[in-house]
């Protein structure tokens, strides 16, 4: 993401996440670190013309309720983070299991997270939303029963969130955000972390000729604001990026063909889509072109996410 110049910084800390997690590091004999590596190839977007069907191949078990909102993790073991309308979250990994049980503070929304290393201590992060509109970091560790919520901004009445993962310099996000009190000015920044600070460097605002209703960071890396009523979100390769679009509950290339999602052999594609996201840096597992995930109602009585094969958008003509 591309900005110009700092204007504010609100400093957190991690000393109580990675205590806790240390705590139970030292009750289970230890556990390793590991660094992450961001840099990735800025790709060219493309475009496409012609009706895409792609294939339904895995997913969760039958959630507890209905999902509202989804997001990855980047990073060598990527996670995925499950909003559900109770406001409880839960991480899964790729295969589908579930890595915690439903819980924590109650939050409204959810963004791109970023795998860290804390004083040698593992962190999957992600920015969010709680219920009362404030921004907060959620922290995860396989060693923790339950993610923990890191204060990030209080002051603010958010109604909107994007992120991706940053490749600057103690930089874990870029983020963007709106709120109640300036609907039509989108802020712009970096979540960092220095040592055990967490911190929010505000360093741009664009405003918009009407109220702000979505935003997403495009294949440059520039964050961009979405058209009424429809959800971005940018799936990326190492020579291309396919910007895709959820729209009344309908999956699409952005400003361009639908996409159909066939069933798999025992599982079914959700009708409507009530929320999706798009990971392409998968290191491990079955996922070479990348993998769309896709939250909704499965059976009458049964939500679940379902993970897709995008090897039809990434092998596609282009125009």
């Amino acid at each position: 993401m591309t900005f110009k110049r700092p204007r504010l910084r609100a400093d957190r800390r991690l000393v109580n996440a990675v205590g806790a997690v240390g705590l139970i590091f030292l009750a289970a004999c230890g556990a390793p670190s590991s660094n992450v590596e961001t840099d990735t190839p800025v790709p060219e977007t493309r475009v496409f013309s012609d009706s895409l069907a792609l294939p339904v191949v895995w997913g969760t078990q039958p959630l507890p309720d209905a999902v509202t909102d989804i997001a990855f993790s980047g990073g060598s073991s990527p996670v995925l983070a499950v909003v559900f309308d109770t406001g409880a979250l839960q991480l899964f990994d790729l295969n589908g299991d579930a890595l915690i049980e439903p819980g924590g503070l109650p939050i409204q929304a959810i963004a791109t997270g970023n795998t860290v290393s804390v004083d040698g201590t593992p962190l999957t992060l992600f920015p969010v939303i709680r219920e009362n509109g404030t921004l907060a970091v959620s922290a995860y560790n396989a060693a923790l029963e339950a993610p923990l919520d890191l204060p990030l901004i209080d002051d603010v009445n958010t109604l909107g969130l994007c992120a991706s993962v940053s490749d600057g310099d103690g930089a874990v996000f870029n983020l963007g955000y709106w709120t109640a009190t300036e609907p039509e000015i989108l802020i712009e920044g970096t979540v960092d972390i220095d040592g055990t600070d967490l911190s929010f460097t505000e360093v741009e605002r664009t405003k918009a000729d009407d109220p702000i209703t979505g935003c997403y960071v495009d294949a440059g890396g520039v964050l961009t604001m979405s058209p009424t009523g429809v959800t971005v979100f940018v799936l990326p390769t190492e020579t291309s990026a396919v910007p895709l679009a959820l729209e009344n509950g309908v999956l699409s290339v952005f400003q361009g063909s639908e996409i159909t999602l066939r069933d798999g052999i025992s599982i079914t594609a959700p009708s409507p889509i009530n929320a999706a996201s798009a990971l392409s840096d998968v290191r491990f597992g079955g996922y070479p072109d990348g993998v769309i995930a896709v939250a909704g109602r499965t059976r009458p009585g049964l939500d679940q996410v379902v993970f897709v094969e995008p090897g039809g958008l990434t092998t596609a003509n282009l125009d």
